[in-house]
């Protein structure tokens, strides 16, 4: 977050060094996002974006895990839940005329909440666990909120026309693709530190670190309108 922050103080400082531009895209099948960029002398500068995770990008991400071959189980439990998310990007734009390339660094944070833990159980028909927990004393916060929280970092390229419509407004459009650079999933629930759930959790885990892996890699489309100063 610091490094975040030094590097927007730095954008703001170049205000009166070239032109400042503000984006806001719609980039299926991936994120709505709100990005701001600084260009030197109208042809090259940094960029950050603020992206949101939502319908419908979050049920395609889903069917991509699916035909990729991800364990039923874990794309039953992201479909049956609640899923939000936040994408930051961080680039760096070329362009020449009225074209550009834009190589990027994006970070999302996705979560992915099941009502309760003991719905959670029954939904991989752990009943054994259950009664353990109950058994152990634990049956009383059987019925805390669980959460599946995931950490999804992927290198992306994008390429583009933009097209001006007066001295400040513009349309873009552009394609580009991601790749994956690494993950972290952490199940996040009351119950998640006691030893006889770890096994549990870590496997829920790198079941999906590894659907993560071998499905996160994106084709997009976008379309946005640009405001430049």
């Amino acid at each position: 977050m610091k490094r975040i922050l030094i590097l927007l103080i730095t954008i703001v400082s170049l205000n009166t060094l070239g032109q400042n531009r503000l984006t806001f895209s719609f980039e299926y099948p991936l994120q709505y996002e709100l990005a701001y960029t600084h260009l030197f002398n109208e042809m090259h500068g940094p960029s950050l974006g603020i992206g949101l995770l939502t319908k419908p990008f979050d049920d395609w991400i889903i069917n991509d895990l699916e035909s990729n071959g991800t364990d039923e189980e874990i794309v039953r439990l992201l479909r049956e839940s609640k899923r939000r998310g936040v994408i930051l990007n961080l680039g760096y734009r070329f362009e020449y005329e009225n074209f550009f390339i834009e190589p990027r660094y994006q970070i999302a944070w996705i979560n992915a909440e099941k009502s309760t833990f003991n719905v959670l159980l029954e939904f991989y028909e752990l009943e054994e666990l259950t009664e353990l927990l109950e058994l152990l004393g634990f049956g009383g916060i059987l019925n805390s909120p669980v959460t599946m929280k995931s950490q999804l970092q992927q290198f992306a390229l994008r390429f583009g026309y933009s097209i001006p419509l007066d001295e400040h407004w513009g349309i873009v459009m552009s394609a580009g693709g991601s790749v994956y650079l690494n993950s972290k999933a952490e199940l996040e629930s009351r119950l998640s530190r006691i030893d006889v759930v770890q096994e549990f959790k870590n496997q829920l885990e790198n079941d999906l670190n590894n659907a993560y892996k071998t499905s996160a890699c994106f084709y997009t489309l976008s379309l946005s309108i640009s405001y430049s100063w």
